[in-house]
């Protein structure tokens, strides 16, 4: 039954951010993925929701600042 919520949670997450594109969301698909990953183990279910909150913090602050410069580099302003 994990499975199933963290392939809920990842699909959610990715279609938010596809929605909002603020590199958000992006980073609970990637943490899902781990969690999901855990869940086939058949690890518990605390450890997956630890492994989810950490693994999308992480993500957060490692690498969103790093996107969001790059990606405004490439911005070419028009009228």
């Amino acid at each position: 039954m994990d499975i199933y919520l963290w392939l809920t949670v990842g699909i959610v997450s990715f279609v938010l951010e596809l929605l909002t594109v603020g590199l958000i969301s992006i980073w609970f698909v990637l943490g899902a993925l781990v969690a999901l990953l855990l869940a086939l183990l058949d690890l518990h279910i605390a450890i997956q929701v630890v492994a989810f909150a950490v693994v999308s913090v992480i993500c957060i602050f490692c690498f969103r600042n790093y996107w969001v410069k790059h990606l405004k580099d490439n911005f070419i302003p028009t009228n």
